[in-house]
């Protein structure tokens, strides 16, 4: 197994083009709106076993494949694949952000990353 880390995801996982919510079969992961729930850490067991499913599956349903097909490229000569499940992504922080990672302070960055270590 070969994994690939990420900063945090994109806001394209999330939102279309005009900044909407992603819905149905265009939908990559799960959202507490599409979860039903206000909150994580008091999310029923039904939708925490979404979220899981939902990131397990992810490479099999609608990826982004404008950001994984480039890396997909690097992964293939080590005889690892995301669409086979020899690979996996994993992202530092959970959230995506708004202005991009690259553009945030330095102490927003910081205290993001330490905030989620223990999902991690």
């Amino acid at each position: 197994m070969v994994a690939t880390l990420g900063w945090n995801p994109s806001k394209v996982e999330f939102l279309d083009r005009n900044g909407k919510e992603l819905a149905g079969a265009e939908r990559r992961l799960e959202t507490l709106s599409s979860l039903g729930e206000s909150n994580l850490s008091s999310a029923s067991p039904d939708a925490i076993r979404r979220v899981f499913e939902g990131c397990n599956d992810y490479f099999h349903r609608c990826p982004y494949r404008k950001w994984f097909d480039v890396l997909e490229k690097i992964l293939r000569p080590l005889g690892a694949s995301y669409y086979t499940g020899t690979a996996c992504h994993l992202d530092l922080v959970q959230w995506a952000t708004d202005p991009t990672w690259g553009k945030l302070r330095g102490d927003l960055k910081k205290n993001l990353v330490e905030a989620d270590l223990s999902f991690l």
